[in-house]
Protein backbone atom coordinates (compact mmCIF):
# COMPACT_ATOMS: atom_id res chain seq x y z
CA UNK A 1 0.00 0.00 0.00
CA UNK A 2 2.84 2.49 0.85
CA UNK A 3 4.94 1.63 -2.24
CA UNK A 4 1.52 2.17 -4.14
CA UNK A 5 1.82 5.91 -2.59
CA UNK A 6 -1.24 5.78 -0.74
CA UNK A 7 -1.36 6.86 3.04
CA UNK A 8 -1.41 5.05 6.06
CA UNK A 9 -3.45 6.10 9.05
CA UNK A 10 -3.74 4.70 12.57
CA UNK A 11 -7.48 3.63 13.94
CA UNK A 12 -7.39 1.93 17.13
CA UNK A 13 -6.02 -1.80 17.89
CA UNK A 14 -9.10 -3.07 20.16
CA UNK A 15 -11.86 -1.16 18.82
CA UNK A 16 -13.60 -1.39 22.06
CA UNK A 17 -14.93 2.20 22.32
CA UNK A 18 -15.58 1.21 26.51
CA UNK A 19 -11.79 0.73 26.45
CA UNK A 20 -10.52 3.28 24.41
CA UNK A 21 -12.77 6.14 25.49
CA UNK A 22 -12.52 5.22 29.55
CA UNK A 23 -10.22 8.45 29.28
CA UNK A 24 -7.14 9.94 27.77
CA UNK A 25 -4.71 7.60 28.70
CA UNK A 26 -6.43 4.54 27.44
CA UNK A 27 -7.02 5.74 23.93
CA UNK A 28 -2.73 6.98 23.77
CA UNK A 29 -2.40 3.45 25.00
CA UNK A 30 -4.30 1.67 22.12
CA UNK A 31 -3.32 4.29 19.48
CA UNK A 32 0.76 4.06 20.37
CA UNK A 33 0.10 0.13 19.92
CA UNK A 34 -1.43 -0.04 16.10
CA UNK A 35 0.81 2.69 15.66
CA UNK A 36 3.89 0.99 16.05
CA UNK A 37 2.99 -2.04 14.72
CA UNK A 38 2.15 -0.07 11.57
CA UNK A 39 5.34 1.44 11.43
CA UNK A 40 7.15 -1.59 12.11
CA UNK A 41 5.20 -3.12 9.14
CA UNK A 42 5.48 -0.33 6.43
CA UNK A 43 8.18 1.65 7.47
CA UNK A 44 6.46 4.75 7.97
CA UNK A 45 5.41 6.09 11.13
CA UNK A 46 1.42 7.45 10.45
CA UNK A 47 0.36 11.20 11.19
CA UNK A 48 -3.50 10.66 10.47
CA UNK A 49 -5.89 8.96 11.91
CA UNK A 50 -9.95 8.43 12.48
CA UNK A 51 -11.37 8.04 15.51
CA UNK A 52 -13.73 5.12 16.10
CA UNK A 53 -17.30 6.45 15.77
CA UNK A 54 -16.22 9.79 14.86
CA UNK A 55 -14.22 12.52 16.90
CA UNK A 56 -17.71 14.03 18.40
CA UNK A 57 -19.65 12.96 20.53
CA UNK A 58 -19.23 8.73 21.64
CA UNK A 59 -21.38 7.45 23.72
CA UNK A 60 -19.14 5.72 25.36
CA UNK A 61 -16.95 8.43 26.30
CA UNK A 62 -17.05 9.96 29.65
CA UNK A 63 -17.97 13.89 29.60
CA UNK A 64 -14.91 15.56 28.15
CA UNK A 65 -13.09 12.77 27.06
CA UNK A 66 -13.25 12.77 23.38
CA UNK A 67 -12.54 16.22 24.01
CA UNK A 68 -9.35 16.06 25.91
CA UNK A 69 -8.38 13.43 23.46
CA UNK A 70 -8.59 15.55 20.48
CA UNK A 71 -6.73 18.43 21.86
CA UNK A 72 -4.03 15.70 23.16
CA UNK A 73 -3.36 14.23 19.98
CA UNK A 74 -3.59 17.24 17.80
CA UNK A 75 -0.78 18.66 20.64
CA UNK A 76 1.34 15.48 19.82
CA UNK A 77 0.98 16.54 15.94
CA UNK A 78 -0.98 14.00 14.70
CA UNK A 79 -4.34 14.58 12.18
CA UNK A 80 -7.57 13.66 12.27
CA UNK A 81 -9.98 13.39 9.78
CA UNK A 82 -13.88 12.16 9.90
CA UNK A 83 -15.78 11.55 7.17
CA UNK A 84 -19.39 12.48 5.27
CA UNK A 85 -19.97 9.91 2.86
CA UNK A 86 -21.27 6.56 4.54
CA UNK A 87 -20.89 3.54 2.64
CA UNK A 88 -23.39 1.48 4.36
CA UNK A 89 -20.82 -1.31 5.33
CA UNK A 90 -20.78 -1.03 9.09
CA UNK A 91 -23.84 -3.33 9.84
CA UNK A 92 -23.48 -6.65 11.20
CA UNK A 93 -24.36 -8.20 7.71
CA UNK A 94 -22.74 -8.28 5.02
CA UNK A 95 -24.68 -5.05 2.18
CA UNK A 96 -24.21 -6.34 -1.21
CA UNK A 97 -22.18 -4.49 -3.49
CA UNK A 98 -24.86 -2.78 -5.62
CA UNK A 99 -26.35 -0.93 -2.22
CA UNK A 100 -22.64 0.35 -1.34
CA UNK A 101 -22.46 1.70 -4.51
CA UNK A 102 -25.45 3.83 -4.42
CA UNK A 103 -25.07 4.72 -0.94
CA UNK A 104 -21.65 6.15 -2.24
CA UNK A 105 -22.62 7.91 -5.15
CA UNK A 106 -25.71 9.60 -3.55
CA UNK A 107 -23.64 10.60 -0.41
CA UNK A 108 -21.63 12.44 -2.25
CA UNK A 109 -23.64 14.05 -4.81
CA UNK A 110 -23.23 18.05 -4.66
CA UNK A 111 -20.37 18.04 -2.80
CA UNK A 112 -16.97 19.61 -4.31
CA UNK A 113 -15.29 17.01 -1.74
CA UNK A 114 -15.92 13.98 0.18
CA UNK A 115 -14.10 11.08 2.30
CA UNK A 116 -15.99 8.40 2.42
CA UNK A 117 -16.33 5.98 5.57
CA UNK A 118 -15.81 2.11 4.53
CA UNK A 119 -14.60 -0.83 6.09
CA UNK A 120 -12.18 -3.69 5.10
CA UNK A 121 -12.42 -7.17 6.88
CA UNK A 122 -13.10 -10.85 5.43
CA UNK A 123 -17.17 -10.55 6.14
CA UNK A 124 -17.37 -7.41 3.71
CA UNK A 125 -16.23 -8.64 0.28
CA UNK A 126 -18.83 -6.41 -1.15
CA UNK A 127 -16.88 -3.04 0.21
CA UNK A 128 -13.81 -3.82 -2.18
CA UNK A 129 -16.27 -4.90 -4.90
CA UNK A 130 -17.77 -1.33 -4.79
CA UNK A 131 -14.70 0.05 -4.69
CA UNK A 132 -14.00 0.11 -8.74
CA UNK A 133 -17.63 1.18 -10.11
CA UNK A 134 -17.58 4.09 -7.38
CA UNK A 135 -14.05 5.40 -8.75
CA UNK A 136 -15.22 4.65 -12.34
CA UNK A 137 -18.78 6.74 -11.82
CA UNK A 138 -16.94 9.52 -9.36
CA UNK A 139 -14.28 10.02 -11.98
CA UNK A 140 -17.25 10.73 -14.62
CA UNK A 141 -18.50 12.91 -12.41
CA UNK A 142 -15.14 14.78 -12.19
CA UNK A 143 -14.00 13.66 -8.74
CA UNK A 144 -10.08 13.63 -8.34
CA UNK A 145 -8.66 10.82 -5.98
CA UNK A 146 -5.80 11.99 -4.14
CA UNK A 147 -3.47 10.79 -0.77
CA UNK A 148 -5.09 11.62 2.36
CA UNK A 149 -2.19 13.78 3.98
CA UNK A 150 -2.20 15.92 7.00
CA UNK A 151 -2.03 18.84 4.42
CA UNK A 152 -5.31 18.02 3.39
CA UNK A 153 -8.06 19.99 5.32
CA UNK A 154 -9.67 18.00 7.22
CA UNK A 155 -13.47 16.87 7.31
CA UNK A 156 -14.71 16.45 10.95
CA UNK A 157 -18.20 16.12 12.60
CA UNK A 158 -19.41 19.31 14.14
CA UNK A 159 -17.28 21.78 12.17
CA UNK A 160 -18.64 23.72 9.35
CA UNK A 161 -17.52 23.00 5.55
Amino acid sequence: IVQEGHSIGVHTYTHDYREIYADVESYLEDFQKIRQHITEITGEAPVIFRFPGGSMKNSYAAPGVQQAIREEMTRRGFGYYDWDVVSGDDKSQMVDTDTLVRNILSGAKGKDKVIILCHDDAMRRSTAEAVGPVIDALSEQGYRFERLTEQVKPIRMGEAG
